[in-house]
Protein backbone atom coordinates (compact mmCIF):
# COMPACT_ATOMS: atom_id res chain seq x y z
CA UNK A 1 0.00 0.00 0.00
CA UNK A 2 1.16 3.54 -0.71
CA UNK A 3 1.34 6.43 1.49
CA UNK A 4 -0.95 9.55 1.67
CA UNK A 5 0.81 12.63 1.97
CA UNK A 6 -1.56 15.83 2.95
CA UNK A 7 0.41 19.17 2.40
CA UNK A 8 -0.97 22.44 2.89
CA UNK A 9 -0.19 24.21 -0.41
CA UNK A 10 -2.14 25.98 -2.73
CA UNK A 11 -0.98 24.57 -6.49
CA UNK A 12 -3.82 23.50 -8.29
CA UNK A 13 -1.52 20.82 -9.77
CA UNK A 14 -2.41 19.02 -5.83
CA UNK A 15 -5.84 19.10 -6.43
CA UNK A 16 -5.37 15.17 -7.92
CA UNK A 17 -3.63 14.61 -5.15
CA UNK A 18 -5.69 16.06 -2.51
CA UNK A 19 -8.91 14.54 -4.11
CA UNK A 20 -6.88 11.01 -4.27
CA UNK A 21 -5.71 11.64 -0.42
CA UNK A 22 -9.87 11.47 0.56
CA UNK A 23 -10.26 7.78 -0.95
CA UNK A 24 -7.03 6.44 -0.39
CA UNK A 25 -7.17 7.24 3.12
CA UNK A 26 -9.38 3.83 3.42
CA UNK A 27 -7.02 2.05 0.42
CA UNK A 28 -3.27 2.83 1.88
CA UNK A 29 -3.49 4.70 5.42
CA UNK A 30 -0.26 6.49 5.39
CA UNK A 31 -1.21 9.51 6.62
CA UNK A 32 1.90 11.18 7.32
CA UNK A 33 5.54 10.40 6.71
CA UNK A 34 8.03 12.26 9.44
CA UNK A 35 11.40 11.34 11.00
CA UNK A 36 13.25 10.98 14.14
CA UNK A 37 15.79 9.63 16.13
CA UNK A 38 13.90 9.61 19.82
CA UNK A 39 11.86 6.32 21.21
CA UNK A 40 8.38 6.19 21.18
CA UNK A 41 6.43 3.06 23.22
CA UNK A 42 3.91 0.87 21.60
CA UNK A 43 0.56 0.58 22.86
CA UNK A 44 0.18 -2.63 21.40
CA UNK A 45 1.16 -6.26 21.74
CA UNK A 46 1.13 -9.23 19.60
CA UNK A 47 -2.12 -10.97 19.66
CA UNK A 48 -4.14 -7.60 19.50
CA UNK A 49 -7.09 -7.24 16.71
CA UNK A 50 -8.50 -4.20 15.59
CA UNK A 51 -11.89 -4.15 13.48
CA UNK A 52 -12.54 -1.43 11.69
CA UNK A 53 -15.56 -0.45 9.46
CA UNK A 54 -15.94 2.05 6.65
CA UNK A 55 -17.63 4.47 4.76
CA UNK A 56 -17.65 6.37 1.54
CA UNK A 57 -19.77 8.77 0.33
CA UNK A 58 -19.12 11.18 -2.85
CA UNK A 59 -21.69 13.75 -4.32
CA UNK A 60 -20.68 15.19 -7.66
CA UNK A 61 -22.17 17.58 -9.59
CA UNK A 62 -20.28 17.88 -13.27
CA UNK A 63 -22.51 17.42 -16.22
CA UNK A 64 -19.77 18.92 -18.03
CA UNK A 65 -16.82 17.98 -17.22
CA UNK A 66 -15.15 14.31 -16.94
CA UNK A 67 -13.08 13.04 -14.36
CA UNK A 68 -9.76 11.87 -14.54
CA UNK A 69 -9.95 7.83 -15.07
CA UNK A 70 -7.93 7.50 -11.73
CA UNK A 71 -10.38 9.58 -9.80
CA UNK A 72 -13.12 7.21 -11.31
CA UNK A 73 -11.25 3.95 -10.28
CA UNK A 74 -10.28 5.50 -6.53
CA UNK A 75 -13.78 6.04 -6.56
CA UNK A 76 -14.66 2.43 -7.37
CA UNK A 77 -12.50 0.70 -5.01
CA UNK A 78 -13.50 2.71 -1.78
CA UNK A 79 -17.26 2.08 -2.44
CA UNK A 80 -16.25 -1.69 -2.37
CA UNK A 81 -14.79 -1.94 0.90
CA UNK A 82 -16.56 -3.00 3.93
CA UNK A 83 -14.46 -3.34 6.62
CA UNK A 84 -10.61 -4.29 7.52
CA UNK A 85 -8.74 -6.35 10.61
CA UNK A 86 -5.66 -5.05 11.29
CA UNK A 87 -4.28 -7.91 13.99
CA UNK A 88 -0.91 -7.29 15.41
CA UNK A 89 1.68 -10.11 14.86
CA UNK A 90 5.28 -8.37 15.92
CA UNK A 91 6.52 -5.65 17.96
CA UNK A 92 10.20 -4.61 18.01
CA UNK A 93 11.11 -1.27 19.25
CA UNK A 94 8.94 1.24 17.63
CA UNK A 95 8.36 -0.93 14.81
CA UNK A 96 4.87 -2.57 14.80
CA UNK A 97 4.40 -5.37 11.95
CA UNK A 98 0.62 -6.31 11.49
CA UNK A 99 -1.26 -8.69 9.44
CA UNK A 100 -4.26 -7.10 7.45
CA UNK A 101 -7.90 -8.64 6.07
CA UNK A 102 -9.20 -6.35 4.04
CA UNK A 103 -13.33 -7.22 3.15
CA UNK A 104 -15.41 -6.48 0.22
CA UNK A 105 -18.77 -5.75 -0.47
CA UNK A 106 -19.02 -8.84 -3.11
CA UNK A 107 -17.69 -10.99 -0.43
CA UNK A 108 -13.88 -11.48 -1.72
CA UNK A 109 -11.02 -10.61 1.03
CA UNK A 110 -7.37 -9.14 0.32
CA UNK A 111 -4.62 -10.10 3.07
CA UNK A 112 -1.61 -7.95 3.29
CA UNK A 113 1.21 -7.86 5.77
CA UNK A 114 3.31 -4.80 6.76
CA UNK A 115 5.00 -2.41 8.97
CA UNK A 116 4.68 0.92 10.86
CA UNK A 117 7.40 3.14 12.68
CA UNK A 118 4.92 4.87 15.29
CA UNK A 119 7.63 6.88 15.94
CA UNK A 120 8.29 8.29 12.92
CA UNK A 121 4.89 7.93 10.94
CA UNK A 122 6.64 5.89 8.30
CA UNK A 123 4.87 2.25 6.85
CA UNK A 124 2.08 0.80 5.49
CA UNK A 125 -0.47 1.95 7.61
CA UNK A 126 0.02 4.66 10.01
CA UNK A 127 -2.70 6.38 10.37
CA UNK A 128 -4.20 3.19 12.33
CA UNK A 129 -1.18 3.37 15.00
CA UNK A 130 0.70 5.76 17.09
CA UNK A 131 2.54 5.62 20.36
CA UNK A 132 1.00 5.50 23.43
CA UNK A 133 0.29 7.86 25.83
CA UNK A 134 0.51 10.76 23.81
CA UNK A 135 -0.54 14.09 25.56
CA UNK A 136 -2.00 17.73 24.28
CA UNK A 137 0.35 19.40 21.93
CA UNK A 138 2.81 16.52 22.00
CA UNK A 139 3.85 15.39 18.02
CA UNK A 140 1.87 12.78 16.00
CA UNK A 141 5.24 11.68 14.23
CA UNK A 142 8.01 12.98 15.59
CA UNK A 143 9.92 15.62 13.39
CA UNK A 144 6.62 16.91 11.79
CA UNK A 145 6.39 20.25 13.51
CA UNK A 146 2.46 20.85 11.80
CA UNK A 147 0.65 17.38 13.33
CA UNK A 148 0.00 17.66 16.91
CA UNK A 149 -2.29 16.09 19.17
CA UNK A 150 -4.67 18.49 19.76
CA UNK A 151 -6.14 17.44 23.73
CA UNK A 152 -7.43 14.54 25.36
CA UNK A 153 -11.03 13.30 25.95
CA UNK A 154 -12.78 11.15 27.52
CA UNK A 155 -15.44 8.93 26.09
CA UNK A 156 -18.37 6.29 27.39
CA UNK A 157 -18.15 2.73 26.39
CA UNK A 158 -20.25 0.11 27.43
CA UNK A 159 -17.31 -0.72 29.48
CA UNK A 160 -16.50 2.33 31.35
CA UNK A 161 -14.91 5.29 30.51
CA UNK A 162 -11.52 5.58 28.04
CA UNK A 163 -9.36 8.30 27.32
CA UNK A 164 -9.18 9.37 23.49
CA UNK A 165 -6.27 11.42 21.84
CA UNK A 166 -8.00 13.75 19.50
CA UNK A 167 -6.49 15.84 16.04
CA UNK A 168 -8.69 17.94 13.99
CA UNK A 169 -7.58 19.58 10.88
CA UNK A 170 -9.43 22.42 8.47
CA UNK A 171 -7.58 23.38 5.57
CA UNK A 172 -9.10 25.97 2.51
CA UNK A 173 -7.63 26.23 -0.36
CA UNK A 174 -7.85 29.11 -3.30
CA UNK A 175 -7.13 27.97 -6.71
CA UNK A 176 -5.98 30.73 -9.61
CA UNK A 177 -7.16 30.43 -12.81
CA UNK A 178 -3.40 29.67 -14.21
CA UNK A 179 -3.28 26.57 -11.97
CA UNK A 180 -6.99 25.45 -13.36
CA UNK A 181 -5.80 25.66 -16.97
CA UNK A 182 -4.34 22.57 -17.03
CA UNK A 183 -7.51 20.65 -15.71
CA UNK A 184 -9.26 22.56 -18.65
CA UNK A 185 -11.32 24.19 -15.42
CA UNK A 186 -12.48 27.94 -14.97
CA UNK A 187 -12.64 29.71 -11.97
CA UNK A 188 -12.80 30.56 -9.33
CA UNK A 189 -12.37 27.04 -7.36
CA UNK A 190 -12.55 27.04 -3.47
CA UNK A 191 -11.88 23.72 -1.51
CA UNK A 192 -12.17 22.94 1.67
CA UNK A 193 -10.90 20.02 3.51
CA UNK A 194 -11.95 18.40 7.17
CA UNK A 195 -10.02 15.57 9.00
CA UNK A 196 -10.85 15.03 12.63
CA UNK A 197 -9.00 11.72 14.06
CA UNK A 198 -9.41 9.74 17.85
CA UNK A 199 -6.70 7.08 18.92
CA UNK A 200 -7.42 5.56 22.27
CA UNK A 201 -4.75 6.89 24.29
CA UNK A 202 -3.29 3.83 26.43
CA UNK A 203 -3.20 1.23 23.15
CA UNK A 204 -2.50 4.22 19.62
CA UNK A 205 -4.65 2.42 18.02
CA UNK A 206 -7.58 4.52 15.88
CA UNK A 207 -10.49 5.08 17.26
CA UNK A 208 -12.38 6.82 14.53
CA UNK A 209 -11.61 8.68 11.43
CA UNK A 210 -13.41 11.43 9.51
CA UNK A 211 -12.40 13.10 6.46
CA UNK A 212 -14.46 15.44 4.38
CA UNK A 213 -14.12 17.45 1.44
CA UNK A 214 -15.76 20.41 -0.59
CA UNK A 215 -14.98 21.59 -3.43
CA UNK A 216 -17.09 24.15 -5.17
CA UNK A 217 -16.63 26.11 -8.81
CA UNK A 218 -18.87 27.36 -11.76
CA UNK A 219 -17.97 23.60 -13.60
CA UNK A 220 -17.63 21.12 -10.91
CA UNK A 221 -18.99 20.67 -7.09
CA UNK A 222 -17.76 17.95 -5.48
CA UNK A 223 -18.60 16.71 -1.81
CA UNK A 224 -16.68 13.47 -0.48
CA UNK A 225 -16.63 11.85 2.92
CA UNK A 226 -14.66 9.03 4.15
CA UNK A 227 -15.09 7.50 7.71
CA UNK A 228 -13.46 4.24 9.73
CA UNK A 229 -14.53 3.56 13.03
CA UNK A 230 -13.56 0.37 14.99
CA UNK A 231 -16.23 -1.96 15.58
CA UNK A 232 -14.72 -4.76 17.45
CA UNK A 233 -11.43 -5.44 19.60
CA UNK A 234 -10.04 -8.00 21.30
CA UNK A 235 -8.25 -5.33 23.65
CA UNK A 236 -11.12 -3.43 24.94
CA UNK A 237 -14.74 -3.35 24.67
CA UNK A 238 -15.97 -0.74 21.87
CA UNK A 239 -19.55 0.91 21.30
CA UNK A 240 -21.28 -2.09 19.49
CA UNK A 241 -24.72 0.09 19.13
CA UNK A 242 -26.32 -3.35 17.31
CA UNK A 243 -25.67 -5.62 19.74
CA UNK A 244 -28.07 -3.40 22.17
CA UNK A 245 -30.67 -3.14 19.36
CA UNK A 246 -30.75 -6.73 19.73
CA UNK A 247 -31.20 -7.33 22.94
CA UNK A 248 -33.96 -4.43 23.14
CA UNK A 249 -35.60 -6.69 20.43
CA UNK A 250 -35.27 -9.54 22.34
CA UNK A 251 -36.63 -8.25 25.60
CA UNK A 252 -39.69 -6.52 23.77
CA UNK A 253 -40.56 -9.88 22.17
CA UNK A 254 -40.20 -11.26 25.62
CA UNK A 255 -42.50 -8.92 26.84
CA UNK A 256 -44.94 -9.41 24.44
CA UNK A 257 -44.51 -13.42 24.67
CA UNK A 258 -45.51 -13.07 28.24
CA UNK A 259 -48.31 -10.35 27.91
CA UNK A 260 -50.00 -13.21 25.25
CA UNK A 261 -49.58 -16.07 27.51
CA UNK A 262 -51.01 -14.14 30.32
CA UNK A 263 -53.93 -12.49 28.30
CA UNK A 264 -55.02 -13.47 24.94
CA UNK A 265 -56.32 -10.83 23.09
CA UNK A 266 -59.30 -10.84 20.77
CA UNK A 267 -57.80 -7.53 18.58
CA UNK A 268 -55.50 -8.51 16.00
CA UNK A 269 -52.07 -6.52 16.06
CA UNK A 270 -49.66 -6.14 12.87
CA UNK A 271 -45.68 -5.55 14.19
CA UNK A 272 -43.35 -4.35 11.52
CA UNK A 273 -39.66 -4.89 11.55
Amino acid sequence: MGKTVIEKGTQMANIKLKTATALALIISSSLFACVSAQTRTPGVSEGNSFKYLFFFDANMSNPDYLLPSMFDALMEQAKSIDSMELTITKVQGSIITAQTVMQFKNGTQQTTTGTTDIATGQGDFTMFLIAANLNANDLVYQGNTGERINGTITRTYPAGQREVNYQSISMEYNVTDEELSSFNLEGPLQQTNTQDVYWDKITGSLVEMSYQMTTRSQQINADISVEVKLAQSNVYTVPEFPSVIIALIALTLSTFAIIKLQKPSSKNHKFSS
